[in-house]
Protein backbone atom coordinates (compact mmCIF):
# COMPACT_ATOMS: atom_id res chain seq x y z
CA UNK A 1 0.00 0.00 0.00
CA UNK A 2 2.65 2.48 0.90
CA UNK A 3 4.16 2.00 -2.91
CA UNK A 4 0.46 2.59 -4.15
CA UNK A 5 0.62 6.42 -2.25
CA UNK A 6 4.02 7.09 -3.86
CA UNK A 7 2.77 6.29 -7.26
CA UNK A 8 0.56 9.21 -7.69
CA UNK A 9 3.34 11.67 -6.51
CA UNK A 10 5.96 10.23 -8.87
CA UNK A 11 3.01 10.44 -11.65
CA UNK A 12 2.78 14.27 -11.01
CA UNK A 13 6.83 15.03 -10.81
CA UNK A 14 7.52 13.06 -14.20
CA UNK A 15 4.14 14.96 -15.44
CA UNK A 16 5.27 18.69 -14.20
CA UNK A 17 8.80 18.07 -16.13
CA UNK A 18 6.80 16.99 -19.17
CA UNK A 19 4.75 20.16 -18.82
CA UNK A 20 8.15 22.74 -18.39
CA UNK A 21 9.57 21.28 -20.96
CA UNK A 22 7.22 21.89 -23.83
CA UNK A 23 7.37 25.36 -22.38
CA UNK A 24 10.76 25.63 -22.12
CA UNK A 25 12.36 28.59 -24.33
CA UNK A 26 14.02 27.44 -27.48
CA UNK A 27 17.63 27.46 -27.28
CA UNK A 28 19.87 30.73 -28.47
CA UNK A 29 23.34 29.95 -29.25
CA UNK A 30 25.77 32.65 -30.39
CA UNK A 31 29.54 33.16 -30.50
CA UNK A 32 31.53 36.30 -31.53
CA UNK A 33 35.30 36.70 -31.66
CA UNK A 34 36.90 40.52 -32.78
CA UNK A 35 40.16 40.52 -33.66
CA UNK A 36 40.57 36.92 -31.96
CA UNK A 37 38.67 37.83 -28.76
CA UNK A 38 35.93 36.48 -27.51
CA UNK A 39 33.19 39.18 -26.57
CA UNK A 40 29.55 39.65 -25.68
CA UNK A 41 28.33 40.85 -28.64
CA UNK A 42 25.23 38.24 -29.99
CA UNK A 43 22.52 38.48 -32.38
CA UNK A 44 19.96 37.07 -29.98
CA UNK A 45 16.68 37.65 -32.23
CA UNK A 46 16.15 36.21 -35.88
CA UNK A 47 13.30 37.46 -38.15
CA UNK A 48 12.50 36.08 -41.70
CA UNK A 49 10.76 38.33 -44.04
CA UNK A 50 9.88 36.89 -47.55
CA UNK A 51 13.56 35.05 -48.45
CA UNK A 52 15.84 37.41 -46.60
CA UNK A 53 16.32 36.64 -42.30
CA UNK A 54 17.97 39.63 -40.12
CA UNK A 55 19.91 38.82 -36.92
CA UNK A 56 19.39 41.55 -34.62
CA UNK A 57 20.24 42.06 -30.72
CA UNK A 58 17.76 43.70 -28.65
CA UNK A 59 19.36 47.29 -29.06
CA UNK A 60 19.08 47.22 -32.99
CA UNK A 61 22.77 48.59 -32.57
CA UNK A 62 24.61 45.50 -34.94
CA UNK A 63 22.69 43.23 -37.71
CA UNK A 64 23.21 41.00 -39.71
CA UNK A 65 21.26 40.53 -42.67
CA UNK A 66 20.95 36.73 -45.56
CA UNK A 67 19.17 35.05 -47.80
CA UNK A 68 17.62 32.00 -46.78
CA UNK A 69 19.65 30.48 -48.98
CA UNK A 70 22.92 31.22 -47.71
CA UNK A 71 23.72 34.77 -49.58
CA UNK A 72 25.29 37.54 -47.59
CA UNK A 73 23.81 40.62 -47.42
CA UNK A 74 25.15 43.06 -44.73
CA UNK A 75 26.88 43.07 -41.21
CA UNK A 76 27.00 45.97 -39.42
CA UNK A 77 28.36 45.83 -35.96
CA UNK A 78 28.99 49.08 -33.15
CA UNK A 79 32.18 48.16 -31.20
CA UNK A 80 32.43 50.47 -27.90
CA UNK A 81 36.11 51.94 -28.01
CA UNK A 82 37.57 55.05 -26.73
CA UNK A 83 34.81 56.26 -25.26
CA UNK A 84 32.29 56.35 -27.85
CA UNK A 85 30.58 53.64 -29.86
CA UNK A 86 32.61 52.72 -33.52
CA UNK A 87 30.08 51.39 -36.39
CA UNK A 88 31.98 49.10 -38.47
CA UNK A 89 30.38 47.33 -42.05
CA UNK A 90 31.00 44.49 -43.80
CA UNK A 91 32.59 45.77 -47.45
CA UNK A 92 29.38 46.42 -49.93
CA UNK A 93 31.03 45.13 -52.62
CA UNK A 94 30.89 41.60 -54.40
CA UNK A 95 31.10 40.48 -50.42
CA UNK A 96 30.92 36.39 -51.20
CA UNK A 97 34.82 37.27 -52.66
CA UNK A 98 35.47 39.07 -49.28
CA UNK A 99 33.38 37.62 -46.62
CA UNK A 100 32.92 34.22 -45.43
CA UNK A 101 29.42 33.23 -44.66
CA UNK A 102 28.36 29.71 -44.54
CA UNK A 103 24.70 28.88 -43.98
CA UNK A 104 24.83 25.73 -42.32
CA UNK A 105 20.87 25.14 -42.39
CA UNK A 106 17.76 26.33 -42.63
CA UNK A 107 14.94 24.62 -41.20
CA UNK A 108 11.46 25.80 -42.42
CA UNK A 109 9.99 23.70 -40.39
CA UNK A 110 11.47 24.37 -37.16
CA UNK A 111 12.41 27.37 -38.15
CA UNK A 112 15.85 27.56 -37.12
CA UNK A 113 19.08 28.57 -38.73
CA UNK A 114 22.50 27.89 -37.76
CA UNK A 115 25.34 29.28 -39.91
CA UNK A 116 29.05 30.47 -39.28
CA UNK A 117 31.27 33.65 -40.69
CA UNK A 118 34.63 34.75 -40.86
CA UNK A 119 35.75 37.80 -42.18
CA UNK A 120 36.88 42.23 -42.17
CA UNK A 121 34.39 44.60 -41.24
CA UNK A 122 35.48 48.08 -41.79
CA UNK A 123 34.64 51.82 -40.60
CA UNK A 124 34.42 52.22 -44.46
CA UNK A 125 31.75 50.06 -46.22
CA UNK A 126 33.33 51.49 -49.73
CA UNK A 127 36.70 51.48 -48.59
CA UNK A 128 38.66 48.11 -48.00
CA UNK A 129 41.69 50.68 -46.55
CA UNK A 130 39.74 52.05 -44.17
CA UNK A 131 40.27 50.72 -40.38
CA UNK A 132 39.09 47.00 -39.83
CA UNK A 133 38.33 44.44 -37.78
CA UNK A 134 38.24 40.32 -38.24
CA UNK A 135 35.36 38.98 -37.18
CA UNK A 136 34.01 35.44 -36.73
CA UNK A 137 31.75 33.23 -35.18
CA UNK A 138 28.57 31.07 -35.21
CA UNK A 139 24.84 30.89 -34.45
CA UNK A 140 21.91 28.56 -33.89
CA UNK A 141 18.66 30.93 -33.23
CA UNK A 142 15.11 30.47 -33.55
CA UNK A 143 13.38 32.08 -36.30
CA UNK A 144 10.59 34.27 -36.35
CA UNK A 145 8.27 35.14 -39.57
CA UNK A 146 7.71 38.83 -39.68
CA UNK A 147 5.15 41.07 -42.25
CA UNK A 148 6.74 44.22 -42.81
CA UNK A 149 4.48 47.16 -43.00
CA UNK A 150 5.02 48.42 -46.90
CA UNK A 151 5.43 44.02 -47.50
CA UNK A 152 8.30 42.25 -48.72
CA UNK A 153 10.96 44.47 -50.09
CA UNK A 154 12.78 42.57 -53.23
CA UNK A 155 14.17 42.87 -56.73
CA UNK A 156 14.36 40.08 -58.70
CA UNK A 157 15.33 39.42 -62.56
CA UNK A 158 17.01 37.22 -64.83
CA UNK A 159 20.60 38.03 -65.74
CA UNK A 160 21.29 36.24 -69.00
CA UNK A 161 19.00 33.47 -67.56
CA UNK A 162 19.88 33.13 -64.31
CA UNK A 163 17.95 34.22 -61.50
CA UNK A 164 19.06 37.38 -59.06
CA UNK A 165 17.67 38.78 -55.86
CA UNK A 166 18.92 41.39 -54.32
CA UNK A 167 19.67 41.25 -50.62
CA UNK A 168 20.74 44.49 -49.74
CA UNK A 169 20.44 47.75 -50.99
CA UNK A 170 20.95 51.71 -50.30
CA UNK A 171 20.13 54.95 -51.61
CA UNK A 172 22.29 57.58 -53.61
CA UNK A 173 21.38 60.94 -54.93
CA UNK A 174 23.65 60.88 -57.90
CA UNK A 175 22.86 63.86 -58.97
CA UNK A 176 23.97 66.99 -57.12
CA UNK A 177 22.15 69.62 -58.84
CA UNK A 178 18.84 67.50 -58.34
CA UNK A 179 18.44 66.93 -55.26
CA UNK A 180 15.28 64.73 -55.70
CA UNK A 181 16.56 62.57 -58.34
CA UNK A 182 17.60 59.36 -56.51
CA UNK A 183 19.16 55.99 -57.68
CA UNK A 184 18.39 52.28 -55.21
CA UNK A 185 21.68 50.27 -55.80
CA UNK A 186 20.42 46.75 -54.64
CA UNK A 187 23.47 44.18 -54.70
CA UNK A 188 23.79 40.48 -54.10
CA UNK A 189 26.64 38.62 -53.04
CA UNK A 190 27.97 38.02 -56.44
CA UNK A 191 29.84 40.75 -58.95
CA UNK A 192 26.72 42.19 -60.37
CA UNK A 193 24.77 45.68 -58.99
CA UNK A 194 21.77 47.17 -60.26
CA UNK A 195 20.61 50.17 -59.99
CA UNK A 196 17.47 51.90 -60.12
CA UNK A 197 17.05 55.76 -61.01
CA UNK A 198 13.53 57.85 -60.70
CA UNK A 199 12.99 61.61 -59.27
CA UNK A 200 11.14 61.29 -55.60
CA UNK A 201 8.96 64.05 -56.66
CA UNK A 202 8.12 63.80 -60.07
CA UNK A 203 8.02 60.14 -61.19
CA UNK A 204 4.34 59.48 -62.36
CA UNK A 205 3.27 55.88 -62.69
CA UNK A 206 3.72 55.04 -66.57
CA UNK A 207 6.65 53.19 -68.48
CA UNK A 208 10.30 55.28 -69.65
CA UNK A 209 12.30 53.88 -72.02
CA UNK A 210 16.09 54.80 -71.32
CA UNK A 211 19.54 54.08 -72.67
CA UNK A 212 23.01 55.08 -72.03
CA UNK A 213 22.33 59.15 -71.82
CA UNK A 214 18.94 59.18 -69.69
CA UNK A 215 19.59 61.13 -66.71
CA UNK A 216 16.87 59.10 -64.78
CA UNK A 217 14.24 57.34 -64.89
CA UNK A 218 16.21 54.44 -66.16
CA UNK A 219 17.75 51.00 -65.03
CA UNK A 220 21.64 50.14 -65.15
CA UNK A 221 23.92 47.21 -64.35
CA UNK A 222 27.38 47.39 -62.86
CA UNK A 223 30.25 44.44 -62.81
CA UNK A 224 32.48 44.38 -60.13
CA UNK A 225 36.08 44.24 -61.70
CA UNK A 226 38.45 42.46 -58.67
CA UNK A 227 41.74 44.07 -60.50
CA UNK A 228 40.38 47.94 -60.06
CA UNK A 229 38.91 46.95 -56.95
CA UNK A 230 35.98 49.23 -58.50
CA UNK A 231 32.40 48.32 -60.56
CA UNK A 232 32.47 48.93 -64.28
CA UNK A 233 29.24 50.18 -65.66
CA UNK A 234 27.77 48.90 -68.95
CA UNK A 235 25.86 51.01 -71.24
CA UNK A 236 22.05 49.82 -70.92
CA UNK A 237 19.22 50.96 -72.82
CA UNK A 238 15.76 49.43 -72.24
CA UNK A 239 12.75 50.13 -70.27
CA UNK A 240 11.54 50.83 -67.45
CA UNK A 241 7.61 50.89 -66.00
CA UNK A 242 6.42 52.17 -62.34
CA UNK A 243 3.49 50.78 -61.41
CA UNK A 244 3.24 52.19 -57.42
CA UNK A 245 4.04 54.72 -55.71
CA UNK A 246 3.82 55.20 -51.71
CA UNK A 247 4.94 57.80 -49.34
CA UNK A 248 8.70 56.03 -49.12
CA UNK A 249 8.73 52.89 -51.37
CA UNK A 250 8.44 52.70 -55.42
CA UNK A 251 7.39 49.36 -57.53
CA UNK A 252 7.87 48.43 -61.00
CA UNK A 253 9.39 46.28 -63.63
CA UNK A 254 11.95 46.41 -65.86
CA UNK A 255 13.93 45.09 -68.71
CA UNK A 256 17.56 46.10 -70.47
CA UNK A 257 20.29 45.18 -72.27
CA UNK A 258 23.73 45.93 -70.78
CA UNK A 259 26.85 46.11 -72.83
CA UNK A 260 30.28 46.04 -71.80
CA UNK A 261 31.62 49.96 -73.11
CA UNK A 262 35.39 48.80 -73.66
CA UNK A 263 34.40 45.01 -75.13
CA UNK A 264 31.57 45.65 -77.16
CA UNK A 265 30.58 42.08 -77.87
CA UNK A 266 30.23 41.32 -74.25
CA UNK A 267 26.49 42.09 -74.21
CA UNK A 268 24.66 41.14 -71.22
CA UNK A 269 20.82 40.31 -71.09
CA UNK A 270 18.49 41.58 -68.14
CA UNK A 271 15.03 40.60 -67.92
CA UNK A 272 12.02 39.56 -65.73
CA UNK A 273 12.84 42.58 -63.49
CA UNK A 274 10.28 43.08 -60.75
CA UNK A 275 11.12 44.81 -57.73
CA UNK A 276 9.56 46.79 -54.33
CA UNK A 277 12.11 48.74 -53.11
CA UNK A 278 12.14 51.40 -49.89
CA UNK A 279 13.73 54.91 -49.63
CA UNK A 280 13.99 58.30 -47.63
CA UNK A 281 11.32 60.48 -49.05
CA UNK A 282 13.05 63.25 -47.35
CA UNK A 283 16.83 62.50 -46.97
Amino acid sequence: MRYLKILPILLFIFSSCSIDDKNEEPKHEFSFYVNGELTHYSFNRAFIDGSIITLRNNYDDYFLKFSKDGKLGKMDISIFEFGVNRPFYSYNNFNSHFFDFQLISYDEVNKRVRAQFAGYLYNNPEDRNSEGKYVNGSFDLPVETIIAPLGELHNKTKINGLDWETTYHFMKKEIPSNYHNLTLHTLSNDEYKIMISFNRQNTPLGSYSFDENSITHKVQLAKFDLGTNSYAPYNCSGNLTITGRVRGAIKGNYTFTAVNPTNPSEVIQVTNGEFFLDYSPTQ
